[in-house]
């Protein structure tokens, strides 16, 4: 498994945030037939690079990802967990998961993700236990894990 660490956001990373979430996630909102709001995911990028739920994950030296989970509404509740292409697979989301449910046990609570219906990513959910147990929309499957 590949080392890395979480560090809380600055300001200036609002741009790193943003570059994330357009390279892992822009085609599959674009697949599920929806467009990006760049300036709208500008505003989001900046307000989670000032929340205290947010992480910049870091590995041999660089950001690789971010991470965003809080309990709320009776849930640990995974944001983000989103990794740059040549960082995934390698054992960094399982691990970032292990600690999810260690927090989700404290909390005792389940916990609970939004996934766009077109990402592949949902695979990676359902190997680890989760189940869909809604739609949020017709572009996002509500999927959870036991408490």
């Amino acid at each position: 498994m590949l080392q890395f660490a979480l560090r809380p956001p600055v300001a200036a990373d609002a741009a790193f945030i943003y570059a994330v979430c357009e390279t892992t996630m822009r085609q599959h909102v674009e697949s599920a037939g929806k467009p990006w709001a760049t300036e709208g995911m500008r505003e989001k990028s900046e307000n989670d690079a000032l929340d205290s739920n947010t992480k910049i994950v870091s590995a041999a030296g660089q950001d690789i990802g971010v991470y965003s989970a809080s309990v709320r509404d009776s849930a640990y509740c995974i944001d983000m967990l989103f990794l740059l292409p040549g960082f995934q697979r390698h054992g960094v989301g399982s691990a970032l998961l292990a600690q999810a449910r260690v927090a989700a046990a404290n909390a005792r609570v389940p916990i609970r993700i939004q996934v766009i219906t077109t990402n592949p990513a949902k695979a990676f959910w359902e190997f680890h236990g989760f189940v869909v147990t809604g739609l949020e929309d017709p572009f996002f499957y509500i999927m959870q894990s036991a408490a």
